[in-house]
């Protein structure tokens, strides 16, 4: 069975998330940014893909310490697949996590975005190679 990582802080897009993971027969676990913060380095191990939702929320919680949290994103873009969702356009404060990932999504709150999005990274996952074969782009 597939397993995702969905981080997210905004609470109706890591439902709506992990609603579509769920009906596409993957197991998910939803964190919160901060949880990952808190928790070690290898958060990520054990998945076959991550998927990282910055809200518009995200850089009045963390604005200062972005800079900090790209070493975070690093680690995790090594486990596995990243993802990141940005809600709306990604303000330039994130453009060292974008050679992190492996696609970068704008999405919204409007669940039918939301979910097509999350449908197409399913899509991308399920015919992957397997995960013992993942090569991060961070080397």
């Amino acid at each position: 069975m597939y397993r995702a990582l969905s981080i997210a802080d905004n609470l109706q897009m890591a439902s709506i998330i992990d609603a579509k993971f769920t009906e596409a027969g993957w197991m998910n676990e939803v964190v919160s940014f901060n949880t990952i913060i808190l928790g070690n380095s290898n958060a990520g191990n054990g998945y076959h893909c991550i998927v990282l939702v910055v809200d518009n929320k995200f850089v009045s919680r963390f604005g200062s310490a972005i800079k900090e949290m790209t070493s975070i994103v690093k680690k995790l873009s090594k486990c596995a697949p990243l993802y990141l969702v940005f809600e709306g356009e990604y303000d330039q404060c994130y453009e060292s996590w974008l050679t992190c990932a492996k696609k970068i999504y704008k999405s919204d709150l409007y669940e039918n975005q939301l979910q097509i999005t999350i449908d197409k990274i399913v899509s991308a996952e399920s015919r992957a190679v397997s995960r013992e074969s993942f090569i991060s782009p961070m080397g």
